[in-house]
């Protein structure tokens, strides 16, 4: 029996061995396209690579690889925009879909460090909006609005004032508003202290309509009474029907006069102007808050980094002006168990919330009593010292490049590849050849579904000489195509992985792997000595007690 529990072991360390080895799928052929990983611990773990990444062949870009660890039909449909929060990160700012195929990456040199990415409506219209600057420029240099066809709109940059940007928010007025914080030299104290400025923009002539200096009004946290403006960071502006100014400041919130600048009012903090009706939850704000107005009356207040206080995430918050009370009239927190780990949230359409730890990017979303979907978008249990970790956001998005299609030939393969950056309603591929690159003559072939970033496609044996794919909407129009070009000439993409990329993945597996190895080897060893050796010793003296012990 024991002869026999031996060799079973030592036939679940080979299967498991050749299991793990055969993770990594090449780059190129029928296994290249690859998914996202679901439920690998060993992603986890950083065993399949410090920050995972999946390239393309038509496609000269790369994304990162999530780990999906559970799905549900009930999570509600969108996109993810991931931004990575180190500056100087390998991969961009991206876009993946429902799940989690890459959708788009930005491609001019601009845009490659954008964060504090949002879609915003103005007119009627959906722009993606986000922080641009160069790798050097720490605070941004501006804010981008891009449109549905991925093209330049606007740019918002502050007027007469250099500092760390944040918060942008588009008003119904065709206003922007934005946060600066602006290091500014007080006349009487050395070194530099910091002073928030907010400022209200027209998007049309880029001209300051208004603009509000903490030092000229708040000495210190929200509270008039504290003499250091140092302390004073703005996490949020909005702005409410009569033109007034709602600032959201460590746990307080204020409405700030159009007339002067003067505060109008005050909730939470040391000088809260309200009764709370709500047993402490309307005024119990936590530092790093977002406040908006939801109607004239009522505020949806986030509370993010809330620390130990695990109830009242996502609150709204109703003002009585006329009685100066606060009441909270819906409370949609996501269960304990998931918020008293998460530290940033964010309030989706259908009343779900997606809740994220940014020290590991992992992203949940749940409803009040239930957690529907989990990803890990980096290895969660490494540091971040060892791998990038993201930001993560979700919002609706419908946009149309006016680019073609990428396609790549590889001839070797009898194949291509074919993928539209940027194309968030294509249903499928159409494959055609004609005589000319430039004809008008072209003959259908194939049609593919369009499952991931990049399909693949098997060329048929006969096709004429020169081939492009068409790119088919949901109702099965043509959105565009690609570039007709030879079958049997490589064309397009990229061919390899970048050098140093992948040198330092390949060192790292490798050192992985010799462990691996070294760890099966032990085990075999110690399956040989337990098993095979007393067999020897029985054989050689087959009378010796020891030989009989063993047996």
């Amino acid at each position: 029996m024991a002869a026999l529990r031996n060799t079973l072991t030592l036939m679940l360390v080979f299967v498991g061995s050749y299991t793990l080895f055969s993770i990594q799928k090449p780059l190129r052929g029928p296994n290249s396209l690859q998914r996202p990983y679901y439920g690998s611990g060993l992603y986890d773990w950083g065993l399949l690579g410090l920050n995972p990444a999946q390239h393309y062949q038509s496609f000269t870009g790369s994304s990162i690889k999530p780990n999906v660890i559970r799905t549900d039909d009930r999570c509600s449909y969108g996109w993810f925009f991931v931004e990575p929060l180190n500056r100087l990160a390998q991969q961009p700012f991206m876009i993946f879909d429902h799940d989690l195929n890459l959708v788009w990456t930005p491609t001019a040199p601009e845009w490659k460090n954008a964060r504090d990415a949002k879609v915003q409506s103005l007119d009627g219209n959906n722009y993606i909006t986000f922080l641009y600057g160069s790798e050097t420029s720490v605070g941004g240099q501006g804010y981008a609005l891009i449109d549905n066809t991925y093209r330049l709109y606007k740019t918002v940059e502050p007027v007469g004032v250099l500092g760390y940007l944040s918060g942008l928010r588009l008003t119904s007025d065709g206003t922007a508003l934005i946060i600066i914080h602006h290091a500014s030299t007080h006349p009487n104290k050395k070194p530099k202290d910091i002073d928030t400025v907010f400022q209200e923009i027209d998007l049309d002539s880029g001209k300051l309509l208004f603009e509000w200096r903490a030092s000229d009004f708040i000495h210190g946290s929200g509270q008039p009474s504290n003499p250091n403006p140092t302390f004073f960071q703005l996490q949020n502006v909005d702005k409410d029907a009569d033109g007034n100014y709602l600032v959201s400041s460590g746990n307080t919130i204020l409405c700030i006069s159009k007339e002067n600048g003067k505060a109008l009012w005050q909730l939470g903090g040391s000088g809260n102007e309200f009764r709370d009706e709500s047993a402490g939850s309307a005024t119990s704000l936590s530092n790093h808050h977002v406040a908006s107005w939801h109607n004239n009356t009522t505020l949806l207040v986030t509370n993010n980094n809330h620390g130990d206080n695990r109830s009242n995430i996502l609150i709204y918050v109703k003002l009585s002006f006329d009685k100066m009370t606060a009441t909270v009239i819906k409370d949609i927190s996501p269960p304990v168990d998931t918020s008293s780990k998460m530290d940033t949230f964010q309030l989706l359409g259908n009343d779900h919330i997606l809740a994220q730890d940014t020290t590991t990017s992992k992203v949940i979303e749940s409803s009040v009593n239930e957690t529907f979907c989990e990803v890990d978008f980096a290895p969660s249990r490494l540091s971040s010292r060892w791998t990038t970790k993201y930001h993560v956001s979700k919002y609706e998005w419908s946009a149309n490049p006016q680019t073609s299609p990428d396609i790549a030939v590889r001839p070797d393969e009898g194949a291509i590849y074919v993928s539209w950056n940027g194309g968030t309603d294509i249903d499928a591929w159409i494959l055609q050849s004609g005589p000319k690159t430039e004809g008008t003559v072209f003959i259908d072939h194939l049609r593919i579904s369009k499952t991931s970033f990049e399909t693949r496609i098997e060329l048929p044996r006969r096709t004429e000489e020169y081939i492009r794919v068409v790119a088919l909407d949901k109702k099965w129009k043509m959105a565009s195509h690609s570039v007709a070009v030879s079958r049997h000439v490589p064309f397009g993409g990229s061919r390899r992985v970048p050098v140093l990329l992948a040198l330092a993945e390949g060192i790292f597996r490798i050192r992985t792997r010799i462990i691996l190895l070294a760890l099966v080897f032990c085990i075999m060893l110690y399956c040989y000595l337990g098993a095979c050796l007393p067999l020897f010793r029985k054989m050689r003296h087959p009378n010796s007690p020891r030989a009989r012990k063993n047996l």
